[in-house]
């Protein structure tokens, strides 16, 4: 986890053990939670998403078919 976001973790409402545990795959997260770590790193919802798409792998999907 990086310092910025646990620093802004905590004035974005999020437990900065669960903000480890998310990004180490440990636990799910929900639409908000996303929400609330992109403004914690001063990005837009948009800009954020954009970052995950573009370091995902190309046949990755939000949902199973």
């Amino acid at each position: 986890m990086t310092l910025e976001l646990a620093t802004n973790g905590y004035e974005f409402d999020i437990d900065s053990g669960n903000l480890s545990r998310i990004e180490n795959f440990m636990i799910g997260c929900k639409f908000i939670t996303i929400r609330r770590i992109a403004e914690g790193l001063g990005m837009t919802f948009p800009e954020f998403v954009q970052i995950l798409y573009d370091k995902l792998v190309k046949d990755f999907k939000l949902i199973n078919e």
